[in-house]
């Protein structure tokens, strides 16, 4: 469970024994980070001795009208405890309010303006009123001990539940994505960034309402997070890449850092791996992941589109806002929600068929597709009664059972499955198409599937001809085979894939991807030589670029000038909105070109 704060009622059984309730919601105490804070700023504490860790004896001491019940977590950052409120002496079991209150190390407070800033940030964070959003009741410092109180939520933190779970739901993903986008979009207008967006700074109530709390106290603490040796991986898995690069923040921060969470939430895994907060934040900002759908198969595509937009590198790629996210998420849920609808309306259709009028009786049994079909087709025979002799005449019991026979023919015809021959002519059909990978893919399929066929020779012909075709782009692109323990890293990944799209006619995107290589990885001494191909690269594609527009250009010559100036201002703008040093040679040469075409004979 999560010790973090909150509203709840206790239990009556451990009224009189402080914290021994915590037992009854499941978990240990949870560590400090997960659980904040809260109480009065009139706080008056009845044990006054202190040590390194905080002030001791605490247990049953008052701070305002909370009493303290038991400690729940202790770190660098301070101690946290529980809480429960007191009016006149007595608590009421009804009407108790919970709090989990944190006092923070004395060494904070003796920093320049750090007490300043956290009850400024404090008083900002007060103002948040949302049902999402857990709520600060007060905030203070006594005697060089910074405190604060928030509400009590009586449930587990998502990392709890994943703990538990590995993975959710993609249904529950997008119910829980709609809440924290509500909560966002509230706090987001009133200019309060979140900036530590994360599966410990969300909370799960009884009632399925979820909690985001640690608004405004990501930033107090932002700087020291990300120098803490060993502190920050777990925080530093979900930053933005501009946070990682030290860029300021925006509310689309908080966006890419949602994108991690659910990404998470759905796969039970984070994005990316890492033994460092170094790398872990290099691949934030660099590094490419697997889709979500890669890991949840019938994940919905425009769910595993909306997550990779969310985690776009850019911000400007991301949504705008968090309203925007929220309605997309909402959409989808309702779309879900109709399609169960509508399979429930099918389960509920045996008293009417299709606005046809045709009664099934409800305790009638089980009808097959030929009963259902016979009655749809004697519903519109009886429809064509009216007309002529040949209409009455269909109307006979052979006549149904022949257009039935048709019927199901038809439908069988359409779902029996290909056989091997039409599979291993598909595959024939995608090498002739050059569609290399497509083809490889379909053969593992054809082979799986058909284990006993007859076409082993056929087969080996078609994986000899990609393989050799494998090796010819190897060769040309001068690409090592790697051994199958190597580790791939990411610049010989980015490679690749770079590679790939360019053979695959996606230019583009290669070079883009080759550009980028060079310049991330440029004098990082274990990727040099990845650097060193992806320049190799460029500098063929340059080649093939300037090759085409000499051509081209060559062409022009030969054309009425009408024409040969048609053809020289398209192929401008192809490469107008190129900034390489390619691009830039090919607009020199076709502007020359354009000028001795358009300059007037003497």
């Amino acid at each position: 469970m999560n010790h973090s704060c909150g509203r709840g009622k206790l239990p009556e059984s451990a009224l009189w024994q402080p914290g021994a309730w915590l037992s009854s919601v499941g978990g240990a105490a949870s560590s400090p980070g997960r659980v904040w804070f809260s109480a009065g700023q009139s706080a008056t504490i009845e044990s006054r001795r202190t040590h390194r860790g905080g002030p001791v004896g605490m247990i049953g001491a008052k701070l305002g009208t909370w009493i303290i019940d038991k400690e729940i977590g202790r770190g660098g950052m301070g101690t946290v405890y529980l809480a429960h409120e007191e009016r006149n002496g007595t608590p009421l079991p009804e009407t108790l309010r919970l709090a989990a209150i944190k006092l923070l190390s004395p060494g904070l407070a003796q920093e320049a303006g750090f007490v300043q800033r956290f009850l400024r940030e404090v008083e900002a964070v007060k103002t948040l009123k949302h049902p999402n959003i857990v709520a600060f009741y007060d905030s203070g410092e006594f005697q060089g001990w910074p405190y604060y109180v928030m509400e009590y939520v009586d449930g587990p933190s998502f990392e709890e539940l994943l703990r538990q779970r590995r993975a959710l739901p993609w249904e529950d993903v997008i119910d829980f994505g709609i809440q924290v986008c509500s909560a966002l979009k509230h706090a987001h207008d009133h200019g309060i960034i979140h900036r530590d967006l994360k599966p410990t700074n969300l909370l799960l109530s009884r009632e399925g309402l979820v909690k985001l709390l640690d608004f405004g106290v990501a930033r107090l603490f932002s700087e020291r997070h990300l120098t803490a040796a060993n502190a920050v991986v777990g925080t530093a898995e979900y930053l933005s890449p501009e946070q990682a690069a030290g860029k300021p923040v925006s509310r689309r921060s908080d966006l890419y850092s949602l994108g991690v969470v659910m990404y998470t939430l759905l796969t039970g895994r984070t994005p990316f791996q890492a033994s460092s907060t170094l790398d872990m934040l290099q691949k934030h900002r660099f590094a490419r992941f697997d889709p979500p759908r890669k890991y949840v198969e019938d994940l919905p595509h425009d769910l595993d589109n909306l997550i990779c937009q969310l985690m776009a590198k850019d911000p400007d790629d991301r949504p705008p806002d968090a309203l925007v996210v929220g309605k997309q998420l909402d959409r989808l849920r309702r779309h879900v929600a109709r399609k169960n609808q509508l399979t429930t309306d099918e389960l509920r259709s045996s008293t009417t068929l299709g606005g046809t009028g045709i009664r099934i009786p409800e305790d009638s049994g089980p009808s097959g597709p030929a009963v259902i079909m016979s009655e749809l087709m004697r519903a519109e025979l009886e429809e064509m009664q009216k007309g002529g002799p040949i209409s009455r005449l269909l109307n006979r019991a052979w006549v149904l059972i022949f257009l039935i026979v048709i019927l199901l023919g038809i439908l069988i015809w359409g779902l029996w499955p290909p056989s091997v021959e039409q599979r291993l002519d598909d595959v024939r059909r995608l090498l002739d198409r050059d569609e290399w990978v497509a083809a490889s893919e379909l053969l593992d399929r054809v082979e799986a599937q058909y284990p006993g066929h007859p076409y082993h020779v056929q087969v080996e012909l078609y994986r000899e001809r990609i393989a050799k075709r494998d090796a010819a782009v190897k060769e040309r692109w001068k690409i090592p085979s790697s051994s199958p323990t190597a580790v791939v890293g990411e610049a010989e990944r980015f490679y690749r894939e770079a590679q790939r799209d360019f053979e695959t006619g996606n230019y583009a995107r290669a070079r883009q991807t080759w550009e980028k290589l060079v310049a991330a990885f440029d004098g990082v001494e274990s990727q040099k030589d990845w650097v060193a191909k992806a320049r190799e690269a460029l500098a063929r594609a340059d080649a093939r670029d300037l090759a085409a527009v000499d051509e081209a250009i060559r062409m022009a010559r030969n054309e009425p000038p009408e024409k040969a100036t048609k053809r020289l201002r398209a192929l401008r703008e192809l490469y107008q909105d190129r900034d390489d040093a390619a691009a830039r040679k090919a607009i020199e040469l076709i502007d020359k070109s354009l000028g001795e075409i358009t300059q007037p004979m003497p």
